[in-house]
């Protein structure tokens, strides 16, 4: 039962973003003939973080929409989940958390969950989880 599961699932990596964007365009073929249920991008932020400095943002927000649209567009004529994952990284000003790729990504994506880990402050093998929806058009902020 593994072999057949692990069978079906196809594996394509690339830390450029023009691959990333050509892999995408030719997609759509793939999908049909090898009946995808789910595509798993995991993590858009690698290929545009390691390519683009502050002095080219521009030209990566508008690679990172071509690849939102496409995802998108996967997901709405597919009926296909697209899930992402990204990257945290830390904003200095404020000293916390947050999420990598910028406004133009946080506002790309239509539903956004975050996970969270804790050591447990009494135990030290104790660890809690935690499952947090941030944004949703159907459903309000909430933890789990």
């Amino acid at each position: 039962a593994l072999k057949r599961l692990i069978s079906n699932v196809h594996v394509y990596q690339t830390n450029k973003t023009q691959e990333l964007v050509k892999k995408l365009e030719g997609l759509d073929a793939f999908l049909i003939e090898e009946k995808i249920k789910l595509i798993i991008l995991d993590s858009i932020a690698l290929p545009f973080r390691s390519e683009f400095d502050g002095k080219h943002i521009p030209a990566r927000q508008r690679l990172l929409n071509t690849v939102a649209s496409k995802l998108k567009y996967f997901s709405d004529t597919f009926g296909l989940p697209v899930v992402t994952t990204n990257q945290v990284t830390t904003k200095f000003s404020k000293a916390e958390y947050g999420a990598a790729l910028g406004i133009t990504w946080a506002h790309a994506v239509n539903v956004r969950y975050r996970l969270n880990c804790y050591d447990s402050p009494t135990n030290d093998t104790a660890v809690r989880r935690e499952w947090i929806i941030e944004k949703s058009p159907c459903s309000p902020s909430k933890s789990l």
